[in-house]
């Protein structure tokens, strides 16, 4: 199998459409277009167009089965959500002393979470050592988080013995 994936767009900004050239086996190529969104915290495709490039050509399911989507589209998801991580690390926020939380605040908490629990890291230690706080502030924001619905209640990680 020849497949050349290149991203034709030199910088990326985030939910930009991304444009890629395949070639298949037989020398036809392809443009394949990609566009991602953020859906509950996580970055995914929304959708893609295939396309042959300067000839008519068939998109069938050998062409399909040649072309790796998840060779394009997970290095850039990953990506995005590795910067998402850092810039959320960068953050430092204040003490509320029972004051409630922004919905901006509980939606770092949520990123940071989402972000922990797709690579399989402790997700309070995660959160806390990302915003600054110490486990048990970072525990009540993601209870926050999860009651303003920014968290799915079936997701989370309890730690085995």
């Amino acid at each position: 199998m020849s497949e050349k994936i290149r991203n034709k767009s030199s910088q990326r900004s985030p939910w930009d459409i991304s444009r890629y050239e395949f070639v298949d086996s037989t020398g036809t190529k392809w443009a394949v277009s990609l566009e991602l969104k953020a859906l509950k915290g996580r970055v995914v495709p929304i959708s893609l167009l295939i396309e042959p490039i300067a000839a008519l050509a068939e998109l069938n399911t050998e062409v399909l089965h040649e072309l790796s989507i998840q060779k394009i589209v997970k290095p850039w998801i990953e990506a995005e959500q590795k910067r998402v991580a850092q810039e959320n690390m960068k953050r430092k926020v204040a003490a509320h002393s029972g004051r409630p939380h922004s919905e901006e605040e509980l939606q770092t908490v949520a990123d940071v979470y989402l972000v922990a629990y797709e690579k399989s890291l402790p997700v309070q230690q995660t959160v806390a050592q990302a915003l600054g706080i110490p486990i048990s502030t970072a525990a009540k924001r993601i209870m926050a988080a999860r009651q303003q619905g920014l968290i799915p209640k079936g997701l989370n990680r309890k730690k085995s013995a």
